[in-house]
């Protein structure tokens, strides 16, 4: 019998799971991954397969990659070979509870984790990855937990175990330092985070060295505070929360991700559209259930600004959060590195951008490797390395190949890289052309607008006179810069797709989004803002009308590239796709675009796409 699970990604934890599942089980499986699936055999006549297929049921995490499972006869051919990386993913629920089972021995243990679980990499050092090479190589195992290393089907060989008995202890100091507690007994852990959220409950802020980073949390909002659920029930009666969304901040990926807050006090401090998150480590898991009662807290990454501080005395590997777009049947990775890497792939290329390189199978940061060896070296943007096989790569087209090879398309395909490069693309089935890019904005930008037709310069002397001086708009570098500095508001993509998200009406106005002489008319669309603004258009509905209209003019532009090169298939990727209005207008067009699903959609699927 073939068990087959929809699970479009190279990660390997949900293979952890289902094997530690079959050893609870007391079932032998083999495991191969496929295109888009990973595929356990076990024998339906065993005696164990029911119980193996019920503790699939109580044991196998919500993923947002894992898509469905379906049974059906045959055998495997061949397993696939394993790779054993660092996890960068969330808690468990099987670690979860034990946190918080009062006669377990990991009761309120922060460090709680499974060979199939939690952000392993925080304490990795080194490859191969095993004990002797992470931070905690200083920490043996108590005599318990070498027990646990040859019996729980879930810790077996488990580089990173640990309990009370053989703790890490966590500090609580506050800011001058003059009043220090240890935690390094068992009820010393319990007592050490009701202190520090009975503080926050007070008014106190709180920095909190978690398994990814430093994070500072309380209980007022600020004006760059993002979310922490700690009581959902009472939560999702102040933030507006679809069931898909529920499901995806409570996957094992545990991303962040941005809803609508119905709270006025909460609109007016932040904004209309926080970032939201769960708990994703023992150290947020034991914060949150002290603050059950409050429903959310707020914090912001950093540990600059506080009145206490937990901590521990041990290095940790920062990784970003993953942050995640969603948009009907569309789940977009729209930054970060966590739960990305480390990833294992079949490729053996090397390639490296910025701190991350694809290197013997394993893509991960750069330093975390001993060397970078290979016949060809691809290397994107400006990275300065020593190799005498260097081949350049081109980000966009590294991009919009990695959709291809995502989705498993060899046929024409058209697509649009829309990010700090804005181009559009072409795939012959031998390799990637640009067809047509924005171009560069030109330089003084307000002489282009005032001569671009007639009356334009009076556009702008009432504009200035309305408004003040643009000379900022010719110092400021970047698109969506210098359109959230026309709109009126201070940032750039983000703040003015957080300002487009808080948009409750049906439609959007027209920007004009036009192509003149072979180029994106930058002085057209900005011209166009300036009229909405001086019209006194509301600037959440402006906000909104210039997503939209660039999703129309993406749309179109790529609708009629397809046509005129005779290709069906159309692909979309890069930072600035992850508004709603434009997505939504961009797939009400083309309904059936290919994306990214296991890579952001932009930078690091270009490693996908080599």
């Amino acid at each position: 019998m073939l068990i087959k699970f929809k699970f479009p990604s190279h990660s390997n934890y949900l293979e952890k799971r289902v094997k530690s599942i079959a050893k609870l089980s007391n079932i032998k499986i083999k495991t191969a991954k496929k295109r888009g699936f990973l595929i356990a055999e076990a024998d339906e006549k065993d005696e164990n397969f029911e119980i193996f297929t019920k503790n699939l049921d109580l044991y196998l995490y919500n993923s947002i990659f894992l898509e469905g499972v379906d049974f059906e006869e045959g055998v495997l051919e061949e397993e696939s070979g394993f790779v054993d990386v660092p996890l960068s993913i969330g808690v468990c629920n099987r670690c979860a509870q034990e946190m918080l089972d009062i006669i377990s021995k990991r009761y309120y243990y922060p460090f709680t984790a499974c060979n199939s679980c939690s952000n392993q990499y925080a304490f990795f050092d080194k490859y191969p990855f095993k004990r002797e090479n992470s931070y905690l190589s200083v920490f043996q195992p108590c005599p318990s937990c070498k027990e646990e290393l040859k019996k729980d089907p879930f810790r077996e060989n488990f580089s990173l175990i640990s309990c009370l008995d053989c703790n890490i202890p966590i500090r609580v100091v506050n800011k001058k330092g003059t009043k220090e507690f240890w935690a390094n007994e068992k009820d010393d852990y319990k007592k050490a985070f009701e202190f520090i959220a009975s503080a926050i409950k007070k008014g106190e802020r709180v920095a909190v060295k978690t398994l990814n980073g430093f994070k500072t949390f309380y209980k007022e909002p600020e004006q760059k505070s993002k979310v922490l659920i700690t009581n959902l029930d009472k939560a999702k009666h102040e933030f507006l929360l679809l069931k898909q969304e529920i499901n995806a901040l409570f996957s094992i990926e545990r991303p962040v991700i941005y809803a609508t807050t119905t709270n006025e006090e909460i609109r007016k401090r932040v904004s209309p559209v926080v970032e939201l998150k769960a708990f994703d480590d023992g150290f947020t898991l034991l914060l949150a259930k002290e603050l059950t009662e409050l429903g959310y807290v707020f914090y912001e990454e950093n540990k600059e600004e506080y009145d206490l501080k937990m901590d521990f005395l041990l290095e940790t590997n920062l990784l970003k959060d993953m942050k995640l777009f969603m948009n009907k049947k569309y789940k977009l990775i729209t930054s970060g590195d966590r739960v990305i890497i480390p990833k294992p792939l079949n490729i053996d290329k090397v390639a490296i951008y910025r701190d991350y390189a694809l290197n013997e199978g394993i893509l991960d940061k750069v330093d975390r490797f001993e060397e970078i060896s290979a016949k060809e070296v691809y290397v994107f943007k400006d990275e300065e390395i020593e190799h005498p096989n260097i081949i350049k790569s081109d980000i966009a087209s590294s991009a919009f190949l990695s959709i291809l090879r995502e989705n498993g398309i060899d046929e024409k395909s058209v697509g649009v890289y829309f990010g700090d490069e804005k181009i559009f693309l072409y795939y012959d089935k031998k390799e990637v052309k640009k067809v047509f890019d924005f171009g560069a904005e030109p330089e003084k930008i307000v002489e282009h607008i005032k001569v671009l037709r007639e009356g334009s310069d009076r556009l702008v002397v009432n504009y200035i006179n309305r408004f003040g001086s643009l000379d900022d708009l010719e110092k400021i570098s970047g698109f969506f810069e210098r359109t959230a500095f026309l709109v009126g508001i201070d940032g750039g993509f983000e703040e003015l797709s957080r300002l487009a998200m808080s948009f409750g009406g049906k439609g959007g106005l027209s920007v004009d989004c036009r192509i003149i002489d072979n180029r994106f008319s930058y002085e057209a669309f900005y011209a166009s803002i300036m009229s909405y603004r001086l019209g006194n258009t509301d600037n959440v509905l402006l906000s909104y009308s210039i997503f939209e209209s660039l999703g129309d003019f993406l749309s179109n532009t790529l609708n009629e590239l397809g046509k005129k090169l005779k290709s069906e298939e159309f692909a979309i990727c890069g930072k600035y796709i992850t508004n709603s209005a434009l997505f939504s207008r961009f797939t009400r067009n083309i309904p059936k675009v290919k994306t990214n699903r296991e890579f952001s959609v932009d930078e690091l699927n270009i490693f996908y796409g080599i």
